[in-house]
């Protein structure tokens, strides 16, 4: 017999083993991967973002606006009154 075609005594049980090992961590991933995703759906961040810190901005400014305008009026009333 050649020593080549010798194998070690243990070497069958260790493929054995082996192949056992990546077919169990094979069929684990792909059941993972089948595992329906139950995240939340993904919107495009940025794009609400962008409208959701516009909103506020105009929001912010207008309610400023607002505040100076009535506050100046009724500076002027109050001035035109007196």
């Amino acid at each position: 017999m050649s020593p080549e075609n010798r194998v070690h005594p243990y070497r069958h049980a260790f493929n054995r083993r082996r192949e056992e090992a990546l077919n169990e961590l094979f069929l684990e991933r792909t059941l993972q991967a089948q595992v329906p995703d139950t995240t939340l759906p993904v919107v495009n961040n940025a794009e609400e973002n962008n409208k959701y810190t516009r909103f506020l901005f105009l929001f912010v400014v207008v309610w400023i606006a607002v505040r100076v305008i009535k506050y100046y009026l009724f500076e002027a009333l109050i001035m035109l009154n007196s």
